[in-house]
């Protein structure tokens, strides 16, 4: 009876692969021991919980500006966005996706990371707005052939003004 680590915890032969996943185990508040009540479909569902929230907890520690969907609580996805099956092409699919982890192009990044003050990451324009992904989404002039292309139409399939 038992699953796997039930198996391995049986078994007298002390390996490195047995010493690497019981010190594994350890770390993530788990033993060899106390998993052997556990079937190994719970015992994998617990441990991959346990690693999930580690990892979630250890990027949020490290998210340090607003501009980061963790800090304004929206946890990653755990499926596909469904904009990976509807939209057809795989450059808009990149250009979703890069919105999405608000990595798009754009002077509000570039400044970011060279250090340019923030009223100085004007967009090109020439608006006078510092170009942020809402302002090259929804209002540049400079944007408008390829927002009518690919922003309204899903904006008219969602039924949201335009």
């Amino acid at each position: 009876s038992g699953g796997l680590l039930w198996r391995l915890n049986q078994d007298n032969f002390s390996s490195s692969w047995d010493n690497l996943l019981d010190n594994r185990l350890n770390r993530l508040g788990f033993s060899l021991s106390s998993s052997q009540n556990l079937s190994s479909g719970k015992t994998f569902k617990a441990i991959k919980t346990k690693i999930y929230e580690l990892d979630f907890n250890s990027t949020l520690s490290r998210v340090r500006r607003v501009c980061s969907p963790i800090a304004l609580g929206i946890p990653p996805p755990q499926v596909l966005p469904s904009y990976f099956f509807t939209l057809p092409s795989m450059n808009q699919r990149r250009v979703f996706t890069l919105a999405r982890l608000n990595a798009f192009p754009s002077m509000e990044l570039e400044g970011r990371f060279q250090k340019i003050p923030y009223s100085d990451r004007l967009c090109k324009c020439n608006s006078g707005e510092v170009e942020t992904l809402a302002h090259i989404i929804l209002f540049c002039n400079k944007w408008m052939t390829l927002r009518e292309k690919w922003i309204f139409p899903l904006l008219i399939k969602e039924n949201l003004p335009c």
